[in-house]
């Protein structure tokens, strides 16, 4: 979890905006200028995703337009690393006397992974639970069979993920259904049978291949 804290910051920093925890642990200093507070709001294991909170905190003095200007900028920068963001209306705080505006950036991934790498990531499911650790490649490709046309042919599918260690991992039953994520889009892979598992270590790298067939491809809306 750390590291998609210690990136979001990062790449804040770098922008060239003034970046802290959100709950620090400490008094808050005094701020003559807009500043921005990094805090996990939640992550989804079944889902992979994590929703990190990058709030916006200006002063009194410098109005409510200076929050939402910042937080539009940094949904701009954090949007080019594949982060979804959602800006929230603009608060004041009367006691602090101070503008507040909340982003809530989603990351997809593996949540788990200490290498978090953020933007557009392929997923892939099998059946209703079993997600991939973290995907290299996926093929798929139709070869004409006898007494069918290519478009009627059943799917071939290989998929290469990379394991983070060697560990005891059973074969998942039951799979019926290869679900593809990639970018905004979505394909399934249908009456499926899992017909084949390799694992390869290679300069350092344990990856894993699976093999299956499929029946029929859809898009899923």
């Amino acid at each position: 979890m750390a590291d998609i804290m210690s990136n979001v910051t990062s790449v804040l920093r770098s922008a060239g905006y003034r970046t802290g925890n959100a709950n620090p642990g400490s008094v808050m200093p005094e701020i003559t200028e807009p500043v921005v507070a990094v805090n996990l709001e939640r992550a989804d294991m079944e889902a992979r995703t994590a929703v990190v909170r990058v709030t916006v905190v200006a002063p009194l003095v410098l109005g409510a337009r200076s929050c939402e200007e910042q937080g539009l900028e940094i949904c701009r920068v954090l949007s080019g690393l594949g982060g979804k963001c959602e800006l929230q209306p603009c608060k004041f705080n009367a006691k602090t006397e101070m503008f507040s505006t909340a982003i809530l950036v989603t990351f997809q991934g593996n949540v788990l992974d200490d290498n978090w790498v953020m933007g557009d990531l392929c997923q892939v499911r099998f059946g209703s639970g079993y997600y991939l650790n973290k995907v290299i490649s996926f093929t798929s490709w139709q070869e004409s069979e006898e007494g069918k046309t290519l478009a009627d042919s059943s799917w071939k599918i290989r998929v290469e993920e990379q394991l983070d260690a060697i560990r005891l991992e059973e074969v998942p039953s039951g799979v019926t259904k290869i679900t593809v994520t990639f970018e905004d889009g979505q394909e399934a892979y249908n009456e499926c049978k899992l017909t084949g598992r390799k694992r390869i270590i290679q300069d350092g790298t344990l990856v894993q291949v699976w093999d299956a067939t499929a029946l029929n491809r859809t898009i899923d809306s």
